[in-house]
């Protein structure tokens, strides 16, 4: 186990991924590969996972209060 605290543990874990721009179905998506140098990515996979059941049940940011759905711009994970 790692003696790290768990916020330098988790974003140490976070880059496990990269994204390349992919043509599919007539759009372009983001395809998401492991880094050889960091395969394990089970901290990403859980904290989407989490984020997914939350905005399931309802949760919501409060900065989106007021905005209807129509009123969101769409942006990639890259420009979080």
């Amino acid at each position: 186990m790692s003696k790290l605290p768990v916020d330098d543990r988790l974003a140490e874990n976070l880059p496990a991924q990269h994204h390349i721009k992919t043509m599919a179905r007539n759009r372009t998506v983001d395809e998401w590969k492991l880094q050889t140098i960091r395969p394990d990515s089970h901290w990403l996979d859980c904290l989407v996972g989490a984020t997914l059941a939350a905005s399931i049940q309802g949760a919501r940011l409060r900065q989106l209060d007021g905005l209807r759905r129509t009123d969101w711009e769409r942006i990639g994970l890259s420009k979080l």
